[in-house]
């Protein structure tokens, strides 16, 4: 009994030394490390395992392998390895397997198993190392890559400085490239014609010494001698400088170092944009911003800008403020009909589509109320800015004011034109009575002279007579036949069957007026007279006549 006591303590003392072996081992190691019992439960680990598969010891020892992580390392070749390949090898090397593991991402391992046996105790344990080759693997695949797209390329040297040589005259912006030393390798085609050097002015230069020493520019010194040493690249470092050639440049330059295959010098690769006229383009647009905005803030139109998608504002101007009384906070965000606009304008996408096609959209007479309740008219024009819409709202209050008035001065202008026309027309007919009165007074007198007068003027004239006193009836006669003449003119019209208008006419004729002034005389149209003037001939018996009317009308007397 005590030697079998003996014997337990001896195998105890064996199994803490074992294992106290074996943690010193698996501390050691700086891959990552386990130690399985027969069972597969793990009875140690390394810290390199803990850090690198981020698990603890507390869910590590004496669980079953397959159960760390939450079953994370179930895997199918792991199984493999330990149920199968070790239970016939005690050891086994570079077993691969790939797994993807939920906490750390994707692996591929090397697995090197080691089945150690402890005859003292009967028992035997397992060490199993894990080479994480995932990176390696990466580099592996991607110089195999390269390998064969070099094999299968066969791009010499002498190629390769071919190829670059032609993107380099291939890109739009000048470039060039320059040696250790700051002096030029090559340039770009575009270099040479932006900057009016040539080739063999350039190339074997150092930089500066360039288009007599146009380069030696203290923006560039820092770029090539304080910053690119210190960095490999360098992007849109911007320098401005005037040159005897092309004037003021405004350039972006980019820089990158290249290092070249073992014991060759590195170059650096300096590419060169233009941007002056993009800087102007800038300095123009901001300009043209400012103006916009300052026109924005005093126009006396009120502005809201619009954003596309829903038309929410974006922006009100002061103008649109103290028009409708809202602020500009209480603006923003909101739609059109949020802040007074009753008037349905329809879809919006569908204005939008409207405003795409015509670039202007015009609403005259829209009602619209204030936020105190204040009803007006306005007239809505909106815009299309590119990324927003402007809606410009023009308060029409004083033009409709105008508009109302005037109609009411052409409704008090109609009324006293008709009360102007009846007076007028009165007049016509107390004119046409009067020229019928004194028609009718002329052909009185004509028969009074006539029947009363001349047959005692004709009796005297046969009766003895004195020259003095047959002088004055001569003289009486003369002065009745003046007197007798205007009156007959008129009688003579009259018996012709002449109209009272033609009657008019005939004597302005007569007096020589033309067509044009008797039609302003009678305040009738021009094609009215003409008409009478026609009648008048076709009475006379002139017509189709080339005789004048004023000189046949002078020998009625």
């Amino acid at each position: 009994m005590q030697a079998q006591i003996a014997e337990r303590k001896r195998a105890d003392e064996s199994f803490e030394k074992a294992q106290e072996y074996a943690e010193s081992i698996v501390d050691t190691i700086r891959e990552p490390l386990l130690v399985l019992a027969s069972d597969l439960r793990v009875l140690s680990a390394n810290r390199s395992f803990y850090d690198t598969f981020k698990v603890t010891l507390k869910e590590t020892t004496g669980n079953l392998i397959y159960n760390l992580g939450n079953r994370q390392w179930d895997i199918p070749r792991l199984r493999i390895l330990l149920e199968d390949i070790l239970t016939k090898n005690n050891k086994f090397d570079n077993y691969e397997v790939e797994h993807v593991f939920s906490n750390i991402g994707h692996k591929i391992m090397l697995l090197n198993a080691r089945r150690i046996i402890q005859k003292e105790i009967g028992s035997q344990i397992i060490l199993l190392a894990i080479e994480d080759i995932t990176d390696r693997r990466e580099i592996e695949n991607g110089l195999e890559k390269t390998r064969k797209e070099l094999e299968a390329t066969k791009v010499s040297e002498d190629e390769a400085r071919e190829y670059a040589e032609s993107i380099i005259n291939t890109v739009r912006e000048p470039l060039i490239a320059l040696d250790h030393d700051l002096r030029v390798v090559t340039a770009s085609r575009s270099f040479y014609e932006f900057f009016k050097v040539k080739s063999e002015e350039t190339v074997g230069q150092l930089i500066y010494d360039l288009g007599n020493k146009q380069w030696n520019i203290p923006k560039l010194r820092e770029l090539l001698e304080t910053i690119l040493p210190q960095k490999t690249t360098f992007d849109n470092y911007e320098v401005e400088h005037d040159f005897s050639t092309i004037g003021r440049r405004i350039m972006l330059l980019n820089a990158r170092q290249i290092k070249r295959a073992l014991g060759k010098e590195r170059i650096i690769l300096l590419a060169i944009e233009d941007v002056t006229e993009r800087r102007r383009l800038e300095i123009l647009l901001s300009e043209s911003e400012e103006r916009y905005r300052r026109l924005f803030e005093t126009a006396d139109d009120g502005i809201l800008l619009l954003e596309k998608s829903e038309g929410n504002i974006t922006h009100a101007n002061p103008a649109v403020t103290a028009m409708l009384g809202y602020s500009k906070e209480e603006c923003i965000g909101n739609k059109l009909q949020d802040i007074g606009l009753s008037h349905d304008m329809g879809d919006f996408q569908e204005i939008m589509r409207t405003l795409d096609r015509s670039g202007i959209i015009y609403y005259d007479d829209v009602p619209i109320k204030t936020k105190a309740g204040q009803p007006f008219y306005v007239d809505i024009y909106m815009v299309d800015r590119a990324r927003l819409v402007q809606c410009n709202i023009r308060d029409i209050t004083g033009r409709k004011q105008a508009e109302e008035a005037l109609k009411k001065s052409e409704r008090e202008l109609k009324a006293k034109t008709e009360n102007l026309e009846e007076v007028n027309a009165a007049l016509n007919v107390l004119l046409k009575r009067v020229e019928e009165g004194r028609i009718e007074l002329e052909a009185k007198i004509l028969s009074n002279i006539r029947e009363l007068v001349l047959p005692h003027i004709d009796r005297l004239k046969k009766t003895q007579l004195s020259d003095h006193q047959a002088s004055h009836l001569i003289l009486i006669e003369t002065n009745l036949d003046d007197i007798a003449s205007s009156f007959l003119y008129h009688l003579k019209m009259r018996y012709l069957n002449l109209t009272h208008r033609e009657v008019q006419i005939a004597s302005l004729v007569k007096e020589g007026k033309s067509t044009k002034e008797i039609a302003k005389l009678l305040n009738i149209a021009i094609k009215t007279v003409v008409f009478h003037r026609n009648s008048l001939r076709n009475k006379l018996g002139l017509k189709n006549q080339k005789a004048n009317l004023r000189v046949h009308l002078l020998t009625f007397t």
